[in-house]
This record gives C-alpha cells, sequence and structure tokens, in this order.
C-alpha cells in the first residue's frame, strides 16, 4: 500500500504542476490490480517477462506477470518490456511474444550500453 500511495503522490504532484507529465513505474506489475495505482500512472515498464538472461522464466510466473500487465493494455495505456537476451532464437522468441501482447519490446545487452533493432525476427 506504501508504494501505491507513493506513486499516486508523485502522479498528483507532477501533474499539478505539467499535466501531460508521464508516470512509468517499473516491475511490481501486480500493483495495478488497485484502481488508484492505474488510474495514476499512463504505462508500465517490466523487465524479464520470458527469460531471465539465458533462462527461461518459469512459465507460472510468466503467465500471472501478463494477467496484470495486459489490465494496462485494456486500461488503453502502454507497456514498455526488456530482455537482455543475446541468444538469437530467444531473442526472437522474446520478441514475437511481447509483440504478440502490444508490448513496446527492446533486447539489449545487461550493460545497457548498446541499442539495436531486430527486423528480421
Amino acid at each position: 500500500q506504501k508504494m501505491i500511495d507513493w506513486v499516486k503522490k508523485i502522479s498528483d504532484h507532477a501533474k499539478a504542476r505539467k499535466s501531460d507529465f508521464l508516470i512509468i513505474p517499473q516491475n511490481s506489475p501486480e500493483l495495478v490490480d488497485t484502481p488508484e495505482y492505474l488510474a495514476a500512472i499512463e504505462g508500465l515498464g517490466k523487465e524479464s517477462i520470458w527469460y531471465e538472461s539465458e533462462d527461461k522464466i518459469d512459465p507460472a510466473a510468466t503467465n500471472s506477470a501478463i494477467a496484470f500487465i495486459d489490465k494496462v493494455i485494456a486500461a488503453g495505456k502502454f507497456v514498455l518490456t526488456i530482455d537482455y537476451q543475446v541468444n538469437t532464437s530467444k531473442r526472437c522468441e522474446f520478441i514475437s511474444a511481447a509483440r504478440l501482447h502490444g508490448f513496446v519490446q527492446r533486447v539489449v545487452p545487461v550493460a545497457l550500453d548498446v541499442v539495436e533493432d531486430y527486423p528480421t525476427c
């Protein structure tokens, strides 16, 4: 509840000064089940939905995260998702899955020092 109250306070404060200010929290998608939290944000960032480095995330955890994240999309907001994949087939699997859900996706190295597009996926 403290996180929800804090995000709402930041949102109210920022939007009182600049009405088009965007609040995009990172991770903790389960918080979108609280209506005032969902109303306070414009989008959500979530990393490592399908993979943690080279390891596939437990499908139950992936499905749970997606169930919450899909509520953000249903509310007309956007989702930014990132994966730190270097394996080409896994990278393409991530990109395809993210696109299927309507998420804005990006693949980067863990060092966050390179931005590449992968049009072949």
